[in-house]
């Protein structure tokens, strides 16, 4: 029982950590609850860091990471400063706008900086929306500007 109380309350607390983790899609999607599920959950509340393992999968509106392996980093003060995503691998998909179809990324990394809003693709790094593609060994989109 302890262990289901454990994983409840590590799920709670990366739910409210994930709320700026994909700050650059639609406003709609940043109003939706964020769930995420894997296989296994545990928290480090001296470290701040939450660990999913196995099938992971992170929602919100039309936002969907899956992943591995998810780490979420928060500072002191309990506020989420880093996500790192892994996978073989992980990838992420968005709707950036209602005019747009869903953007598609995928990388072997996928890391994001609350505070920098700097997503990283790291490691056979791919982004295609629509008729565009991008591939690098690793691909970052400065969420302020969305360059």
């Amino acid at each position: 029982m302890t262990y289901l109380i454990k994983i409840i309350i590590c799920t709670m607390t990366a739910l409210l950590l994930c709320s700026t983790a994909f700050a650059n899609t639609s406003e709609e999607d940043g109003k939706q609850p964020i769930e995420i599920t894997s296989d296994t959950g545990s928290f480090d509340n001296i470290k701040g860091i939450a660990v999913y393992e196995g099938r992971v999968k992170v929602t919100q509106g039309s936002r969907l990471l899956t992943a591995d392996r998810l780490e979420l980093h928060r500072d002191a003060a309990g506020n989420a400063h880093k996500f790192i995503a892994t996978g073989s691998p992980a990838r992420y998909q968005s709707k950036t706008s209602p005019d747009k179809p869903l953007l598609h990324a995928k990388a072997n990394t996928i890391e994001y900086d609350v505070q920098q809003q700097l997503l990283s693709l790291i490691g056979d790094a791919r982004v295609e929306q629509d008729h565009d593609l991008y591939s690098a060994p690793r691909i970052e989109c400065d969420q302020k500007t969305a360059d």
